[in-house]
């Protein structure tokens, strides 16, 4: 059995509870490069959480990743949360010219403290400046918080 199959049979989806996911683009292509692409992507993103599909608390459009951190709100279990968000993205961004955009599976952390989730929070959004995308976040302009 794949270590990846090993870590999905203990995937759990608690409702109320948050969760750091990261989502890989396919051979890590740097699709997330451009204003009208990460916008068409932020859009969708809400418009998951307008739907009632989970509560977007952060993210950040890494050139060749996403960091999103969300609360599961009863509707869908994570898998399915994590299947619609790529799906939509990927759908949205096909008028782009953008196909084949994920790379199978994601990365996902349970948040088990209000602690814990302010350190996540801050580790996606200081991002950009560990990658030296920019010198400050107020200059990237592809990320969202609740707080900020």
């Amino acid at each position: 059995m794949y270590k990846s199959q090993n870590l999905r049979n203990k995937r759990v989806s608690l409702v109320n509870h948050f969760y750091a996911i990261t989502l890989m683009c396919k051979d890590r292509k740097s699709y997330f490069n451009s204003f009208p692409i990460c916008a068409e992507a932020a859009k969708t993103i809400m418009a998951c959480e307008l739907g009632q599909l989970f509560k977007a608390i952060a993210f950040v459009l890494m050139p060749d990743h996403l960091h999103l951190i969300i609360q599961l709100n009863g509707s869908l279990k994570l898998p399915d949360s994590i299947r619609a968000i790529k799906g939509r993205i990927a759908t949205s961004l096909r008028s782009f010219g953008v196909f084949g955009l994920w790379q199978k599976g994601y990365y996902e952390h349970l948040i088990r403290s209000e602690d814990d989730l302010k350190e996540q929070v801050r580790y996606i959004i200081q991002n950009p400046i560990r990658a030296k995308l920019v010198t400050r976040v107020g200059k990237y302009p592809y990320w969202f918080c609740i707080w900020v």
